[in-house]
């Protein structure tokens, strides 16, 4: 048993249990929903189960957590930010499951930051 199971039924006892049983239903289930393909498992999972793959041709990621209350106040505040500072929600089932879209590394802040300065110079 992996650190994520442990932690799963140290915290949530039977019910934990339960949830890591249908988990793999759970699973099925969102994939066929939301149209999702290609799913990999992230490593070192502590309290959600988080996987990447893919929405027709969008990167995403899925989150799923026992704690029902967390997953919905996050779901929130993703809301209030609507991707500004942050990945964006794109679904979720009311507190069980969150479909993410996924940060692809792109350019990086160094770069993004030297490219401002070069800006600068060239309007002086």
């Amino acid at each position: 048993m992996g650190t994520f199971e442990q932690n799963i039924i140290s915290i949530h006892g039977e019910k934990g249990k339960e949830w890591l049983k249908s988990l793999p239903i759970l699973i099925n289930e969102w994939t066929e929903k939301w149209n999702l393909h290609d799913l990999k498992l992230y490593n070192n999972l502590t309290f959600n189960y988080v996987l990447q793959g893919q929405q027709n041709n969008t990167p995403i990621v899925l989150k799923v957590g026992i704690d029902n209350k967390a997953l919905a106040f996050e779901a929130c505040a993703l809301k209030a930010f609507d991707g500004f500072g942050g990945v964006r929600l794109l679904m979720h089932d009311e507190g069980k499951a969150l479909l993410l879209e996924r940060a692809v590394p792109g350019i990086s802040l160094k770069h993004a930051s030297l490219s401002h300065k070069e800006k600068k110079r060239k309007l002086y």
